[in-house]
């Protein structure tokens, strides 16, 4: 445990110190609570609507969405510009079971291999594995680890469970069972921030790990924290609560 709050105190005090640019690159409704979110790491936001990727960019954050109108084009003049200048990219994967478009260029970016961490919840993970999303954790852990291999990409599915995936190679992390809309932006923004300072399975993790202690810090018996409290509570969280309040098991395929 003191191995891994001093790896996790080391990475955000890297990025409070650095202050790293993250270019955001999303539909407005995430973009919206990923940016409030890489805010309070101490990253810096760009929200560009230009074609050029700005070329102080540390990392950029990609989400397609359900709606193809909103710049998609720019999008992947962007990517394409991560890629030459080896910037890591995650995406998000909000809109990739609703929408078959964004699933196909979602499937085109990672044919690429352009994507460095591809992100996203049960449903929208296995429509990109035309698996379903009920499955049994061997199962799923065998899919997940199939995809990072045939995009060479790490694969992160959040749920009622989180699971970082890379070759095979996997990391489970205990969360919280409560629904909040923000959850998944935030998480997304969070490891946009650490992938601008770190290598993407310590930044998948920190992210992960960081607001799932915001959650439970301020979460009661009673209620449930509402968005803007577990933003201030991402900004407060000592690296210690995080990991004494979210389990982490590795293991190997």
């Amino acid at each position: 445990m003191v191995n891994r709050v001093t790896k996790m105190k080391a990475v955000r005090r890297q990025v409070r110190k650095e202050g790293p640019l993250v270019e955001v690159r999303m539909p407005t409704s995430e973009r919206v609570k990923a940016v409030a979110a890489i805010r309070t790491t101490g990253a810096q936001v760009v929200e560009s609507q230009k074609n050029d990727l700005s070329s102080k960019s540390c990392a950029l954050c990609l989400g397609i969405g359900n709606n193809l109108s909103e710049g998609t084009e720019m999008m992947d003049q962007a990517l394409r510009r991560a890629v030459n200048q080896k910037i890591p990219v995650i995406l998000d994967g909000a809109g990739l079971d609703s929408c078959e478009q964004s699933r196909k260029l979602a499937e085109h970016w990672l044919s690429q291999q352009a994507v460095t961490v591809l992100k996203g919840t049960p449903s929208e993970i296995c429509s990109l594995m035309a698996t379903p999303p009920i499955m049994e954790e061997a199962e799923i852990l065998a899919e997940l680890s199939k995809l990072s291999q045939n995009y060479h990409t790490t694969v992160v599915m959040t749920g009622k469970v989180a699971y970082v995936v890379i070759d095979r190679y996997y990391w489970k992390l205990s969360t919280t069972d409560i629904t909040l809309e923000e959850r998944e932006a935030m998480g997304t923004g969070l490891i946009a921030a650490y992938l601008a300072v770190t290598g993407e399975i310590i930044a998948c993790l920190d992210g992960l790990s960081a607001l799932e202690g915001a959650i439970k810090v301020c979460q009661t018996s009673n209620r449930i924290a509402d968005y803007e409290e577990i933003l201030e509570a991402l900004a407060a969280v000592t690296d210690e609560e995080v990991v004494n309040k979210v389990s982490l098991e590795k293991g190997i395929l």
